[in-house]
């Protein structure tokens, strides 16, 4: 993928992962990782702080193969739910590169909404979930039974 970005020009490689969490209250996807220091002058043109930590899988594989070469390559990291598709983490790592690619800037607006119906679905099997699995009423230990009264 390197080998092919550097023959066609690209300016930038940017990987992106997410890191699944339980809470709903997520932080902004940030860069948390750079293969060379070529990014670092697009990272303060831009405001991004890094953060520190490890990155593994593709995005670290492609980091890693990054590294001795000229081509600027980072890894964002957007915190998203661990048990459904986030359409709102999605949302935020697009307005995390925009700024990196202005020529390509990506309207979030669909992605906010799709994240709003996701979230209504989920609280509404949950709430069905929740409703199923109720103890059982107690009846009268004597007797017919409420079907016959």
């Amino acid at each position: 993928l390197l080998d092919w970005s550097e023959a066609k020009g690209i300016e930038l490689v940017i990987a992106v992962e997410g890191q699944p969490i339980d809470k709903d209250d997520k932080g902004d996807a940030r860069v948390v990782a750079m293969a060379n220091r070529a990014a670092a002058p697009l990272l303060a043109k831009y405001h991004f702080t890094t953060a520190s930590g490890v990155v593994t899988g593709f995005a670290g594989g492609l980091l890693l193969n990054a590294l001795g070469r000229p081509l600027p390559v980072l890894c964002v990291i957007a915190q998203a739910h661990k048990d459904y598709p986030d359409a709102r983490a999605a949302a935020k790592v697009i307005e995390a590169i925009n700024p990196l690619v202005p020529l390509m800037v990506l309207n979030t607006r669909p992605l906010r909404q799709k994240a709003k119906e996701i979230e209504a679905e989920v609280r509404h099997h949950l709430d069905e979930q929740q409703t199923a699995s109720l103890p059982p009423r107690t009846g009268e230990t004597a007797g017919p039974g409420e079907m016959y009264r």
